[in-house]
């Protein structure tokens, strides 16, 4: 929205001060303009309450992944080779080098050395791969994907909108899947489904995230990663994010890091 496309008198207030009436059109135009978005979406109405968190969960997929923000993010990473009964585990802060690139500082690791390098090794190659295409090519936005209307489901309190999400173009990292978002806010709650072909794995890449909110804002996210690797056999991959934030001193994520060392 430009400015020139307010009335006149909104452009004079608005050079002075804040003016409730013409935040208001402004909020209107951009409500109506995601919510168009969000009416070509197969199986949603117009102005239905689908409609308007699909809107919602656009605009909050603008303002970017707050796990890929600024601040530090607490991660602990569970793996195993199932079939072997071999297990791993790494605890790290991650923030970012002065390039921008995911740095990560460790905190604790222990297990199995086959675990530690064939499958904790590898998810970080993927997460490498990953970090090395823009992520506005791999985002779930309707730029990159075609959303279908799935249905709804109870998560215990406010429900959950399941949409299908297909890759509009066969380029790597993207996701065929689910996505699931709250109904009120719009926020991503669960996304599942299979990556496409990365040059580091072998097969498909089976991924669940789910996403904790707190205070209707992202706090935790819990990442199940599935895969297969050559003479070993299917592995898992459990990875617990918290966000460190200033506000809280980071108390919730400090506690969960602590139980998960011992």
């Amino acid at each position: 929205m430009t400015l020139e496309k307010l009335s006149p008198a909104c452009r004079h207030e608005s050079l002075r001060r804040p003016n409730r009436p013409c935040l208001f059109i402004a909020g209107l135009l951009l409500l109506s303009a995601l919510n168009a978005r969000a009416a070509g979406v197969p199986g949603v109405t117009s102005g239905s309450s689908q409609s308007l968190a699909f809107a919602r969960h656009i605009a909050l997929l603008e303002n970017g992944d707050a796990f890929e923000g600024a601040e530090p993010v607490a991660v602990s990473i569970e793996a195993s080779l199932p079939g072997l009964y071999k297990e791993a585990a790494l605890v790290a802060v991650r923030d970012h080098d002065e390039n921008g690139r995911p740095k990560y500082h460790v905190l604790a690791v222990g297990g199995d050395g086959t675990v530690l390098t064939e499958v904790i090794g590898r998810y970080f190659g993927v997460e490498q791969q990953m970090d090395d295409i823009p992520a506005s090519s791999v985002a779930v936005t309707p730029a990159n994907y075609k959303f279908r209307f799935a249905g709804e489901v109870s998560t215990g309190g406010t429900p959950a909108y399941i949409y299908r999400i297909t890759p509009k173009r066969g380029r790597r990292g993207l996701l065929s899947g689910h996505v699931w978002i709250d109904s009120r806010s719009g926020a991503e709650l669960m996304v599942t489904g299979h990556l496409t072909t990365l040059s580091s794995m072998h097969g498909s890449v089976a991924v669940v995230r789910e996403t904790k909110l707190r205070n209707g804002s992202p706090s935790a996210r819990v990442s199940h990663v599935v895969f297969t690797v050559p003479n070993l056999g299917r592995s898992e991959v459990i990875v617990t994010e918290y966000l460190l934030r200033q506000q809280d001193g980071g108390a919730a994520a400090e506690g969960a890091l602590s139980a998960s060392m011992r």
